[in-house]
């Protein structure tokens, strides 16, 4: 077997034979700026800045040894990063929603990429108004996660400062671009028979039980995805958080919590009763497994509860936390990280087509009634030794980072609703992808408007 390039970590081959349809997998870290844009200076910044990120530009290939097949990185010279030029300007009165972006560069992130034919990796520059645009990058999942596309716009905008002034940013040497990147590091403990008969006990639990969604009018073949978008003032940030605390709880068990009590609550003003409710939550592995060094490195962890566990909001939150540390304490962000690994293995007897076809079956028949990721802080600042909720890339050259846009475009056709939360500038950001087969685009406003009233009623102690 030829192993020049490098070889694909289990979650990144999941990631690439998952990938089609409508299933796109993409990342998007979008800016949104303020000021005179030099384009060509930003265009050259872009080259400047992708040779320290080779997984961006990889094509895939395949390799076939002793009868399986193996997916590699070919990263020898494939041109540069493709960079799009979107002229907005004028559109819809000069009001831009994230979601009119998005629908502007759906020809991009809709199409069928061939990663064996083309980079994994796309940057836009949209202009919005002549000194208001919004720059990033779309890169497909399997070649990296959303801290690394964070970390890589950083790095774009450190060359753009560079090429306007002669000299670096002071920030640039700032390590982390995202807070949820630090990690106490574990060691991995072995599976023990009861850990094997639970995983098999919840893995077939998972396939044959079907999750309660959040009822919605969407037409059932409709492919469309909306993304809403809510921040909060620094003001109700504030006051989130320090409610968050003074409650004794974590911001991320809120969310399960309160991301599941909105889908009772929607589905009761529409006669729906309540059922089963699964949540999977996005976590980042990076610096927790020493073993783990690939550029992907998230985990899930999954919660289901019963209504009659929901009936109490305040213990249905603390549940939550207690079921989040045992997960933790058993490692089983790492055993899902185990469970990939085991199913890119056993299917790489196949050829490519066939692994395909099977793996988009197997990870379509794991529905959740919510997918949440918390990202964290967007390159936070330090306070007292600890990443804050503030942020310290806030300028670049004449140019102001206004605003942080992190999404996640189609990542897996059976995720209907995904919430995406981090911090950016001292405010929280919720954005909330939600699937046309289920939700109408004013659906999917009510329903993150209902997610954010429970936030904010929770944290001013209303239960």
């Amino acid at each position: 077997m030829e192993e020049s390039g490098v070889r694909l970590d289990p979650l990144s081959e999941m990631l690439a034979l998952s990938s089609g349809g409508n299933t796109k997998n993409i990342i998007l870290t979008l800016m949104e700026t303020t000021g005179p844009l030099d384009e060509e200076a930003m265009i050259s910044a872009v080259r400047h800045a992708t040779p320290a990120f080779p997984q961006f530009l990889g094509r895939l290939r395949e390799v076939k040894s002793r009868g399986r097949h193996y997916l590699f990185w070919d990263y020898r010279a494939n041109g540069g990063l493709p960079i799009h030029t979107v002229d907005m300007n004028g559109d819809s009165g000069g009001s831009h929603s994230l979601n009119d972006i998005l629908e502007r560069l759906a020809p991009h992130l809709d199409r069928d990429r061939n990663l064996f034919d083309e980079t994994a990796s796309d940057y836009f520059i949209v202009k919005l108004a002549p000194d208001r645009h919004v720059l990033g990058a779309a890169v497909h999942h399997a070649a990296t996660d959303a801290a690394t596309v964070s970390e890589f716009g950083k790095e774009v905008l450190a060359h753009y400062h560079r090429l306007k002034t002669g000299r670096l940013p002071d920030w640039v040497h700032q390590p982390h671009a995202m807070s949820s990147s630090r990690k106490r590091e574990v060691e991995t403990a072995p599976w023990s028979w009861r850990d094997i008969l639970r995983n098999s006990r919840t893995a077939v639990q998972e396939l044959l039980e079907r999750p309660t969604l959040p009822a919605g009018s969407g037409v059932p073949a409709d492919t469309v995805q909306y993304h809403i978008k809510r921040e909060l003032s620094v003001e109700d940030t504030e006051r989130m958080v320090k409610g968050t605390l003074r409650n004794g709880a974590s911001l991320v068990d809120l969310l399960v919590a309160r991301a599941n009590l909105a889908v009772d609550q929607w589905n009761e003003r529409r006669y729906v009763p309540a059922g089963l409710l699964t949540t999977s939550m996005s976590v980042n592995m990076r610096g927790r497994f020493s073993k783990l060094k690939s550029p992907n490195s998230g985990g899930l962890i999954f919660f289901r509860s019963s209504p009659h566990e929901r009936t109490d909001a305040k213990a249905f939150a603390r549940s939550i936390a207690v079921n989040r540390i045992k997960q933790f304490r058993r490692q089983m962000d790492f055993r899902y990280y185990q469970n990939v690994e085991k199913l890119t293995n056993s299917v790489s007897v196949l050829p490519l087509k066939a692994r395909r076809r099977l793996v988009r079956f197997l990870t379509d028949r794991y529905q959740v009634s919510v997918a949440i990721t918390l990202l964290g802080a967007i390159w936070p600042k330090s306070l007292n030794g600890k990443p804050s909720a503030d942020t310290y890339l806030t300028h670049s050259a004449d140019l102001e980072i206004q605003g942080v846009h992190g999404v996640g475009y189609k990542l897996l056709s059976s995720t209907r609703v995904l919430l995406i939360v981090y911090f950016f500038r001292n405010r929280l950001n919720l954005i909330l992808a939600a699937s046309a087969c289920l939700f109408t685009r004013q659906e999917a406003e009510d329903f993150l408007d209902l997610v954010v009233s429970n936030l904010a009623g929770a944290t001013r102690g209303g239960g």
